[in-house]
């Protein structure tokens, strides 16, 4: 279930796909509603969720989704440490001041066992 944030994305091998939902961030409304959406991960997907902040890095670019789906598919992902710290730092050298917090999440999907 996606609640009104901004864009986030699913890096499987080359494949990269955006997960988008056009609801208002969660708070504003007194009936926020959500998107559900169903992908099916595998072992080593990838999954990047962040802040506007960051999300807004990339508003002088025609469209941030692209912006970040290229970034993706050229970033080599050894560890959720080294590529949330490469996005933060690629987002703050994109804004002069940053206008608002900046967070970046990274997980690799893992088999069990």
């Amino acid at each position: 279930i996606k609640m009104g944030a901004v864009t986030s994305f699913i890096i499987h091998g080359n494949n990269v796909i955006p997960v988008g939902c056009g609801a208002s961030p969660l708070g504003t409304a007194e009936n926020a509603s959500g998107c559900v959406r169903n992908y099916k991960l595998r072992a080593d997907d990838v999954i990047v969720m962040m802040t506007d902040g960051v999300f807004d890095s990339a508003e002088g670019y025609n469209d941030p989704d692209e912006y970040f789906v290229d970034m993706f598919r050229s970033m080599k992902i050894a560890d959720a440490k080294s590529a949330s710290e490469g996005i933060l730092n690629s987002a703050v050298k994109n804004v002069r001041r940053a206008r608002d917090d900046m967070l970046v999440f990274v997980a690799r999907v893992k088999k069990a066992g």
